[in-house]
């Protein structure tokens, strides 16, 4: 997680800010509240905290995006910054006017044309007379909707509304100008238009942009520092590219924490005709630190919890224990033996789960002290150990180095529950690991490596990979996925069906000439998945997709150099053939002057 940002003079300053919400059980219960006569306790209402200790300072100027789920808090605290919403603790201090699109339909009333809304608006403002009458023609100009102006606003489409409480919020520059998924109603061209009227504001007049949008990429393209929200907790707070890695990383983590919970209720359910004493269990889990599959084979032996009192619970791998159920979406292999002792591997391939995990059920958690491991492992990559309650609190987070072919023996000793103390270090590297990129470079006409290339120049990307397995057919989807920064869009190089030679290791080499695209700065992706793919009706979101063999989310960086100034605006400059010939009218009339200079 990186380092809060501080600002010495903020614009809005936030200190341990919560909001708790009250859930009645009965409606009844809710008006008891208001006159403070409502009793407590779980019977009449439970508490639900939409957002716990928040602190952050933002400067002027600045472009601000939240990210995160549904539920995740982002409208509530942008509700508290603009003052609409109370928090139930903690200081607010905000600096300047705010201006808010935080719901459709806020202040404008549906009965009432779209002219009287502007004015209604604008005075609310405190914008009049002649003002108003300027600032009116602006406005109706901006969002396109003259021949709609006076009609009521129940007739116009949501997208129309959108944009006429747009360009009204917009119309004056305020300090802070706060956006909650308004945009998102609207078509690519207003969408575009409006982002480039606010990045316009931030740099012209030192506006404060603060944006919370589902469409993360156009909000990458548009702000410069990101707060990642989830269940009413600051996450991760950074740039773009890494906060966005991370949430689309917390989504795979989130799938796999509702498979846990899903089997553990199993798991509980077989076990309850047993006569045993108070039934807890924990979770211990194996993985790549990466997300993705490990280089090369991890061979478990032997894992032991040890408890104060000299009691142990172990597992020997290759055997298995009643007390130790492996859980389905593990990536184990079957029994082998490495440098002479009976192990399981983790698999570099075959799941997008890159894990081996464990639910243990046990007597009492009470007293247990640490947690013995036998492995070996000869990869390149940072390989953990975690252990969870079943409540997903960290008792144990370390990492398993490699140690050659040589088999290592290590004592973890565990803590005091801990939620959240996970620290994977995230790479946006996802898939099942059926294919392996191995290596990707960018090179330019004379096969020099490159990482910024003039525009209309040859560029090669070659891409070097491992199959590992079996894929059938042996005819992977492959895509390359071009992001430039400062624009909603993208370019894709893409076969529906790349036919593999014999072998497993293999040179792919894309060429691009000339390259076609716009100066600027390019995010680039690269991803092996199934034949056909993207012919397919419905896909998963990518980082819980069992499709995908490797995908490398903006992985990779490339500047292109503009080589006229046409080139420097565009997203790309498409080739054409031009073809010019005179007008009927003109051939005719050029043929009666030859013919009359030919009679004189």
């Amino acid at each position: 997680m990186n380092e809060p940002m501080t600002n010495p003079n903020p614009l809005i300053s936030l200190q341990d800010v919560s909001k708790i919400y009250r859930l009645y059980q009965k409606p009844l219960f809710r008006v008891l509240d208001l006159f403070g006569l409502c009793p407590p306790g779980p019977a009449y209402y439970s508490e639900h905290a939409a957002l716990k200790n928040i602190s952050l300072t933002i400067g002027r100027g600045e472009k601000v995006a939240f990210i995160g789920r549904n539920g995740a808090g982002k409208s509530t605290l942008l509700k508290i910054i603009t003052q609409t919403v109370a928090p139930t603790s903690g200081a607010v201090a905000i600096s300047g006017s705010v201006s808010a699109l935080l719901q459709i339909g806020t202040g404008f009333h549906g009965d009432f044309s779209g002219r009287q809304n502007i004015f209604s608006s604008l005075a609310h403002m405190g914008v009049t007379g002649k003002e108003a009458a300027r600032k009116f023609e602006e406005i109706v100009d901006f969002a396109e909707l003259q021949e709609y102006i006076d009609q009521p606003m129940k007739t116009y489409s949501t997208g129309m509304g959108a944009r006429l409480m747009f360009a009204s919020a917009t119309s004056i520059e305020p300090d802070v100008l706060v956006v909650d998924e308004l945009l998102g109603v609207g078509d690519a061209y207003f969408a575009h238009k409006s982002f480039e009227r606010m990045r316009q504001m931030c740099s012209n007049h030192g506006t404060t942009l603060l944006l919370v949008t589902h469409d993360i990429y156009s909000a990458l393209n548009m702000c410069e520092r990101f707060f990642w929200i989830d269940r009413g907790e600051i996450k991760m707070e950074g740039n773009g590219k890494a906060t966005i890695n991370a949430y689309e990383a917390s989504i795979k983590q989130q799938e796999e924490d509702r498979l846990r919970k899903r089997n553990r209720s199993t798991l509980v359910k077989k076990d309850e005709g047993k006569k045993t004493e108070a039934f807890s269990g924990l979770h211990v889990k194996i993985s790549s630190r990466s997300g993705f599959a490990l280089p090369s084979p991890l061979a478990l032996a032997r894992l032991e919890f040890r408890y104060r009192d000299g009691a142990t619970l172990a597992l020997n791998v290759a055997e298995g224990s009643p007390s130790w159920t492996l859980l389905p979406e593990s990536n184990l292999g079957p029994i082998t033996t490495v440098e002479g002792k009976a192990c399981r591997c983790l698999s570099v391939f075959g799941s997008i789960y890159h894990k081996a995990e464990w639910s243990v059920s046990l007597a009492k958690c009470e007293g247990l002290k640490d947690l013995s491991l036998s492995w070996q492992y000869d990869g390149a990559e940072t390989a953990d150990i975690q252990v969870l309650t079943d409540d997903g609190q960290t008792i144990l987070q370390d990492m398993l180095p490699a140690g050659g072919k040589v088999w290592q023996q290590k004592t973890f000793e565990l803590q005091a529950p801990a939620a959240g103390k996970t620290s994977h270090v995230v790479k946006g590297n996802y898939g099942t690991g059926l294919i392996r990129i191995t290596s990707v470079k960018f090179m330019d006409r004379n096969g020099n490596d490159v990482v910024r290339i003039k525009h209309g120049e040859k560029l090669t990307i070659r891409t070097q990979f491992t199959l590992h397995g079996q894929i059938v057919p042996r005819t992977p989807t492959f895509v390359i996925a071009f992001h430039k920064s400062g624009m909603a869009m993208g370019g894709y190089i893409q076969t529906d069906r790349l036919e593999l030679p014999e072998g497993s290791e293999f040179v792919l080499d894309t060429v691009l000439d000339p390259l076609l695209f716009g100066s600027g700065q390019w995010m680039v992706t690269l991803g092996f998945a199934e034949a056909d793919y993207y012919k397919q009706p419905y896909n998963e979101y990518f980082t819980v997709n069992n499709k995908w063999y490797h995908m490398i989310v903006r992985g990779f960086d490339l500047q292109i150099d503009s080589s006229c100034s046409v080139d420097a605006g565009a997203f790309v400059m498409h080739p054409a053939e031009l073809k010019l010939a005179a007008t009927l009218a003109e051939r005719s009339h050029n043929a009666h002057l030859v013919a009359l200079e030919a009679r004189t």
